[in-house]
This record gives C-alpha cells, sequence and structure tokens, in this order.
C-alpha cells in the first residue's frame, strides 16, 4: 500500500525511472493482493517505453495476456 502511495506521488512529478525503482523494491505482490501495485507498475514501464515489461506479468489470465499483446501490435500498427 504504502509503495504505490509512495510511487504515485513521483509519478505526479513525472519521475517515472524512480516510481519504477521504488515499485520494484522489495516483494512483488500477487495480482489478486494488490491489483493497484500491478496496474501502476504497467502504467509506469509502459511510459518508459518498456512495452513488453508492462505485459510480462507471470500471473496474468493466458485469455488477458493474449488481448494485450494484440492490442500492443495494432497500436504499433497505427
Amino acid at each position: 500500500g504504502l509503495r504505490v502511495y509512495h510511487a504515485r506521488l513521483i509519478v505526479e512529478s513525472g519521475d517515472y525511472d524512480s516510481a519504477l525503482i521504488v515499485l520494484q523494491t522489495g516483494a512483488t505482490p500477487s495480482v489478486v493482493a494488490s491489483s493497484d501495485y500491478h496496474a501502476l507498475l504497467a502504467s509506469v514501464l509502459q511510459q518508459l517505453s518498456r512495452f513488453a515489461e508492462a505485459i510480462s506479468c507471470r500471473q496474468l489470465n493466458p485469455q488477458l495476456k493474449q488481448f494485450a499483446v494484440q492490442q500492443l501490435s495494432r497500436l504499433g500498427k497505427g
């Protein structure tokens, strides 16, 4: 909770690199336990143009992961 809150404050300043460091410090919570963490992490990775990492969560439902990959492909072609 505090790590997500801290990272959000950093994101508001536009310092995505520092926000990523905060998010990646410590244990990674499960998607079920902290969907906010994973949403923020994906958003930060997207802002840093690290698209493959933004959908590489091993805990994602395979159908959701496939949808995300398709959307990234579609956006890349546009």
